[in-house]
């Protein structure tokens, strides 16, 4: 009695050494994406955490200088985006204004993402054609031993193309778990590029251009008119 490996594996042919791969690739692949695509990875808290604790222009600077040293999605979109803010100004810049350029560098984070889709759609387009590839050849060698048998017994050809149609199982196999992936994957990056990424480049941006009291105490204060007043009356009546 033949095993599974004998039956969906081995009996495949050499093509399933290719078919074999591919599968280890989308596994391989597919968790890179749970990883990187996570929301923890794309925005991470420690930046909103940071942005939250600037206090005046030192610190705004300081922490774009801290945005160029990471390298998740949301630090990538930033360090565009600063590229167009004049981080020293102490002015909030309109949202109308920097609309376009959190867009432009929101899209520009994206592409990068979309890297790891056009890995799985490259597999759910090559799979199916491997193993549409190794049950043709499967099949040609099943009718060719059929022909020269002299025993014409259909069981042995109807074993053959049972053998040959593995490689097929296979394909198919792969590409349904790859095409489902992508789109869940593409889905989710979407959802980053629409809503959550502009949503916290914007955030970040209030937290760092806002106004606290703590830096405006570090100011000097200067005297007010109703505190010089009664000094210069002294003086005025003095030289009276």
């Amino acid at each position: 009695m033949e095993t599974y490996l004998e039956t969906y594996v081995i009996a495949g042919g050499p093509l399933m050494i290719v078919l074999i791969l591919g599968s280890i690739a989308l596994v391989a692949t597919v968790v890179q994406a749970m990883v990187n695509l996570s929301r923890a990875r794309v925005i991470p808290p420690a930046v909103l955490k940071l942005a939250r604790a600037v206090r005046n222009k030192n610190d705004r600077i300081a922490f774009v200088r801290e945005i160029g040293a990471l390298s998740s999605p949301l630090a990538n979109s930033l360090r565009l985006t600063f590229k167009s803010i004049d981080i020293r100004a102490g002015n909030h810049p309109h949202k109308r204004q920097i609309e376009p350029v959190v867009t432009a560098s929101v899209a520009t984070t994206a592409d990068d993402m979309f890297d790891i889709v056009g890995r799985l759609s490259t597999l759910y387009t090559v799979a199916p054609l491997v193993g549409l590839l190794g049950t043709i050849l499967g099949m040609m060698q099943a009718f060719s031993e059929f022909g020269a048998a002299q025993d014409k017994d259909l069981s042995l050809l109807s074993a053959g193309i049972q053998q040959a149609l593995v490689t097929t199982l296979w394909g198919l196999g792969i590409a349904t778990v790859a095409y489902i992936s992508a789109q869940i994957f593409q889905t989710r990056i979407q959802r980053f590029e629409r809503n959550d990424l502009p949503e916290t480049i914007h955030e970040i941006i209030d937290a760092i251009f806002a106004t606290h009291p703590e830096s405006a105490r570090e100011q000097p204060e200067s005297a007010s008119p109703a505190a010089v007043e009664p000094e210069d009356r002294e003086i005025r009546s003095e030289s009276a």
